[in-house]
């Protein structure tokens, strides 16, 4: 099967007379359509570098770059229709509406009509009657007419740059659900950002990144580390039947102070764990297991990279 895009060992180096600064070493990657893959780091990384890179908007130093079909790297090559592209802070004319703005890009290749773009800036949460130039929205507002204008023709690949910046918790959540919408009608999804907790919920696949190095990929299908869980009981009695079977089965607890309930460090699962808690007489409020996060899994990246 054609990889809706494919990146293999791509550099990017800037160069000057004395000192060559890199910022991309040896990035590889695919991506397939309905996939959504993340491309996370701190500021710096390289995302936007390798996100301007796959639109043609810059070239690599070394590597090749195939998107739909199409080698970016040889000599006049031209950028295949099916792209939208979400740069960070988009820019429009600012004494044009959004619609309006909307409308002459849609112009230039004829691909969609009005209709089209009005109900896709009702789908990002964007009134087309509103009267007010761009110039004075609000930078979410100007986040959900970059969106827009990123998937009114329809991309068969979706290119995002940050695009939850300015966003308040409704449009991120607004967001997050139109993603995974697009990815369900086929659209391959390449989303760079350093929002941990937004990638962890709508990628599917996840590279790290710092300073241009991809530390670790990973799939939400990869086995997740288990240490235990985290428990509350309902009093002091039933958290001495906690510390019986915790010494039963050689579990580590570390109790929270002024409550009932702390961290079970233990490889017994959460299933078999509650069955036997229960039968001894516990009364459970809550149980919670303990798996690396993104997060996680990012920090200890970052750290084992300085070693």
């Amino acid at each position: 099967m054609e990889h809706v895009c494919e990146l293999t060992g791509i550099c990017k180096q800037y160069r000057s007379r004395k000192t060559v600064h890199e910022v991309l070493h040896d990035v590889s990657m695919t991506l397939d359509a309905g996939e959504v893959f993340g491309f996370i780091g701190p500021n710096g990384a390289g995302k936007t570098t390798l996100l301007r890179i796959m639109c043609g908007l810059a070239h690599p130093t070394k590597g090749k770059v195939t998107i739909l079909g199409t080698d970016l790297t040889v000599r006049n090559a031209q950028l295949p229709t099916g792209i939208g592209v979400l740069v960070e802070y988009p820019s429009f004319i600012p004494e044009l509406t959004g619609r309006r703005n909307l409308q002459l890009l849609a112009s230039i290749r004829g691909v969609i009509g009005l209709p089209e773009v009005d109900a896709t800036m009702e789908l990002m949460g964007l009134d087309p009657a509103n009267k007010t130039p761009a110039g004075r929205y609000s930078l979410g507002m100007r986040q959900r007419l970059g969106l827009a204008q990123a998937i009114m023709e329809k991309p068969r690949l979706l290119l995002l740059d940050e695009p939850t910046n300015g966003l308040d918790p409704q449009g991120v959540a607004e967001l997050r659900s139109n993603i995974r919408h697009l990815a369900d009608q086929g659209v391959a999804i390449f989303l760079a950002s350093h929002l941990l907790n937004e990638v962890e919920q709508v990628c599917d696949r996840v590279a790290i990144v710092k300073q241009g190095h991809v530390l670790r990929q990973m799939s939400k299908n990869d086995p997740v580390p288990y240490h235990g869980f985290d428990l509350q009981v309902s009093g002091a009695k039933d958290w001495s039947l906690v510390q019986q079977w915790a010494a039963q089965h050689q579990a580590t607890l570390s109790q929270k102070d002024g409550v009932q309930g702390g961290m079970v460090g233990t490889a017994v699962p959460v299933p078999a764990a509650l069955r036997d808690l229960v039968q001894a007489g516990a009364s459970i409020e809550s149980i919670t297991p303990d798996r690396d996060t993104l997060e996680t899994t990012f920090l200890q990246a970052i750290q084992e990279e300085k070693k």
